[in-house]
């Protein structure tokens, strides 16, 4: 086909169970910018994980990584890279998410990745009660409700601009800008 990585392509859509077709893989290695040896290393770890051989990872087995398993927002984490919420995580969207936190990962890409874990529902806002669950989730019982409510609160009124009651991305963005963290925020890299 003219394309330097089309050995690579044929060698993957051979010898992987997962449901690829031959363009399918020339399209990943074109808008995620993976070489031979990093496609090789996640198809691996793909193959790994789907152990009912389906070609997807689901929850169950996404939940199996010891790392994941003990992240107290391991299911918004599979939530968020499951970007059409069919409840399987697909090759694609494994190496989508993976790219967003490598080094060729966009600030912007990190940025909307962690405004999704908060955006439960995907209507592109953060609401009060969406702040709270994740919170609730990250601290579990070591706050009371009833403090964690009102750190809720203030940061709605901190991060929300327009006042219309909740978190959009814009705002999201400029608060986290306005922190500490931010610099830190972007050297977060899954690179080893």
């Amino acid at each position: 086909m003219g394309y330097k990585n089309s050995k690579l392509v044929d060698a993957l859509s051979n010898s992987s169970h997962c449901k690829f077709q031959y363009l399918n893989f020339h399209r990943l290695i074109i808008i995620y910018s993976v070489n031979q040896k990093e496609i090789n290393r996640i198809r691996e770890c793909f193959m790994k994980l789907d152990v009912n051989h389906s070609g997807f990872i689901n929850v169950q087995e996404f939940l199996s990584i010891p790392q994941i398993a003990k992240n107290p927002l391991s299911k918004r984490l599979f939530a968020v890279v499951d970007e059409d919420g069919d409840g399987n995580m697909d090759f694609e969207e494994l190496i989508k998410s993976l790219n967003i936190f490598s080094g060729k990962g966009h600030k912007r890409d990190k940025l909307l990745f962690t405004f999704k874990i908060y955006d439960i529902d995907r209507d592109g806002y953060i609401s009060n009660g969406e702040l709270f669950l994740v919170l609730k989730m990250m601290t579990g019982n070591n706050l009371k409700d009833l403090h964690l409510q009102q750190i809720v609160d203030k940061t709605i009124i901190y991060a929300d601009q327009d006042k219309d009651g909740k978190i959009s991305f814009e705002e999201f963005t400029q608060m986290i800008i306005n922190t500490v963290h931010y610099s830190i925020f972007y050297q977060f890299s899954i690179d080893r």
